[in-house]
């Protein structure tokens, strides 16, 4: 029997849960990524966001992408030591690579960097090289972008804008930042490194009838029924924020 889940990412087969994309409006974010645009996703912790962002991953996957989904908190360890910051993304994003989609390609680019690495440039020439090692086009959803150090992320997002103008062919066709915050806020408007985005996409709370779809969910495959004073309550002492709902 499935239950409603209070702990890390949803997992379908386990968890009562929303369809992730229909949350999001997945038509547009599908079409986001098909027309090669990069851009923001946001929302406080305890959203959905990393559902939201692999369930992403696993429908773009299957349409002929290789997409890859990292969380880079790992990195926040780092703070502003540039090398360490950026040589743990690639930690990450070479972990998630082999889980995801049963690969090495980054890692084997990475190690190429070697020796003579440089955080400055190492990410821009291993995108470059990654997204030319397949034919199929290559979308990257970092995740946690705001853990870094203010010093690391703007090195980072340095690198991707300047690899933008490059892609799809020399530089990934997509790439999806996720933070607490939009990305841009940590920044003034004259001085954003990430003014290439395409759009800010805030991942919002579940609406009323999502919240009554979510308790029919488990009306289903318990018989326990909700009575509707007991759905309005859910409803307003929530007001659909994700953690609360699925906790009472």
């Amino acid at each position: 029997m499935r239950k409603f889940n209070i702990a890390g990412p949803i997992v379908a087969a386990k968890h009562y849960c929303i369809p992730p994309l229909q949350r999001s409006g997945s038509e547009e974010v599908l079409q986001l990524v098909e027309d090669a645009n990069y851009f923001i996703v946001y929302a406080p912790r305890q959203t959905g966001k990393t559902t939201t962002l692999r369930a992403l991953c696993d429908t773009l996957n299957d349409r002929g992408y290789r997409a890859v989904h990292a969380n880079i908190q790992p990195a926040r360890d780092a703070g502003d030591e540039l090398d360490r910051a950026i040589r743990s993304v690639f930690d990450v994003l070479t972990l998630r690579e082999e889980t995801t989609l049963g690969e090495d390609t980054l890692e084997r680019i990475v190690e190429s960097l070697e020796p003579g690495f440089r955080p400055d440039t190492a990410v821009l020439k291993a995108f470059s090289r990654w997204a030319r090692a397949d034919p199929r086009p290559l979308v990257v959803v970092l995740d946690e972008v705001d853990a870094l150090g203010r010093a690391s992320l703007l090195l980072l997002l340095d690198q991707l804008r300047s690899g933008y103008e490059t892609r799809p062919k020399r530089f990934p066709h997509s790439i999806v930042v996720c933070g607490l915050r939009n990305v841009r806020d940590y920044f003034t408007p004259q001085a954003s490194p990430f003014n290439i985005v395409a759009k800010s996409l805030r991942l919002g709370d579940f609406s009323e009838t999502e919240v009554r779809d979510l308790l029919e969910q488990h009306t289903e495959e318990t018989g326990q029924r909700f009575t509707d004073e007991a759905v309005a309550e859910v409803w307003r002492s929530t007001n659909g924020q994700p953690w609360l709902v699925n906790a009472l």
